[in-house]
């Protein structure tokens, strides 16, 4: 079977409105497909430039290591996603790792793939500019649930976050693979503190915690103010 029959069946899920159709099926014809076991690593910190991922299936954690902290996950990421841009963007190190947390089905788009792609349509620039904005943009809302101050409120802010669901996703049910020792590093809050906030808001139906996981069921309760 070649390149273009196996990536196929993801045709729907890449359609965009800033890119031909034409453009989208190059973009797929340069693909491969992925199909990687839970905890395996894609990049790590300070890698060489290598290439873009499409997560078509699964779930990926998100690795950074600010100043000379070991990397620790700070966000995960839920499909239809593109990640890893950034890096072939700037022709620079890698700034985040990528590892996926449960089997993922993945599109691979090498640097030499999209550059080949780049020399003869230049619009798909526009393309991956309109990923890194995405990206950009769960970055940022990342950053401003971090800086609510109440510690209840900051882990509900987070758990917003985290799946970097946006659009017409924000209100769908999301299993998190994520450990309470991860969450609160990530909300930057004591287990002590963690705890009863989880309790609560288990005991609403918003969220369901299980082992590593923690489901959330209700994503519109967790944008209502708390009492």
């Amino acid at each position: 079977m070649d390149t273009l029959d196996t990536t196929a069946p993801f045709r729907g899920l890449l359609q965009d409105a800033s890119i031909s159709a034409a453009l989208v099926d190059r973009i797929l014809r340069s693909c491969s497909v992925r199909d990687i076991p839970a905890r395996t690593h894609l990049q790590h910190v300070g890698d060489d430039p290598g290439s873009m991922w499409f997560l078509a299936e699964g779930a990926l954690s998100v690795e950074m290591a600010p100043g000379s902290r070991n990397p620790q996950m700070s966000y995960l990421v839920l499909p239809p996603v593109w990640v890893g841009e950034g890096s072939i963007i700037a022709s620079a190190p890698r700034l985040i790792g990528l590892s996926t947390t449960r089997r993922s089905v993945l599109l691979n788009l090498t640097a030499r793939g999209f550059l080949g792609i780049a020399r003869d349509e230049p619009l798909v620039w526009r393309w991956v500019a309109k990923i890194q904005k995405q990206n950009f943009e769960r970055a940022m809302g990342l950053a401003d649930a971090l800086m609510v101050r109440s510690s209840e409120a900051r882990v509900e802010a987070v758990l917003r976050q985290l799946g970097g669901h946006l659009g017409h996703d924000a209100n769908a049910p999301r299993v998190l693979d994520i450990t309470q020792a991860q969450l609160s590093a990530i909300a930057n809050v004591s287990r002590s503190v963690l705890s009863p906030v989880l309790k609560k808001l288990e005991s609403k139906g918003t969220i369901k915690l299980g082992h590593r996981t923690i489901t959330i069921t209700d994503p519109t309760a967790l944008r209502r103010p708390s009492p």
